[in-house]
Parts: structure tokens; C-alpha cells; sequence
């Protein structure tokens, strides 16, 4: 569904404890995580903030863009 406009939506950081250690468990984690390259410093994670997977999801899985297609982006903030 629509996890933005859920009663009993969860977010790491907001909704649970432990978000800042080593290994957390975390509540479909298959939806509100994404993994991070390898080879991505833990300062450039850290700077990507809601803003960029919201942002990810909108474009990649729920408007399946492709490479090669345009995107207008009207508005942006987390």
C-alpha cells in the first residue's frame, strides 16, 4: 500500500529503537531499506537522507523509468 498514509506505518529512526547500532532488525526491511554499494563512503550514505529513496522508489519501482528515458522533476525535499 500506501506505507506515507498508513495508522501503523514503521521507519527506522522514527518508530523503533536501535537505528543507530551496528545491526538492527527491522520491519519489512524489504520495503523501507535499500542497500548501498559496496564501494559508497558511510559520509555520502549519511547526506542521502528520505529524500533519496522516496525518491528511488517513485522513480525505479512504482514508474519503472528506465535508462535512456527522461524525467521531469517538479519538486523535491524530504
Amino acid at each position: 500500500g500506501n506505507h506515507q498514509v498508513c495508522e501503523h506505518q514503521t521507519q527506522p529512526g522514527f518508530t523503533g529503537w536501535g537505528s543507530f547500532a551496528e545491526y538492527v532488525a527491522i520491519d519489512h526491511a524489504d520495503t523501507n531499506l535499500v542497500r548501498l554499494p559496496d564501494e559508497m563512503e558511510f559520509a555520502t550514505a549519511a547526506s542521502l537522507g528520505c529524500r533519496f529513496v522516496t525518491s528511488f522508489r517513485a522513480i525505479v519501482d512504482q514508474g519503472r523509468v528506465t535508462p535512456g528515458e527522461w524525467v521531469a522533476v517538479h519538486g523535491c525535499g524530504g
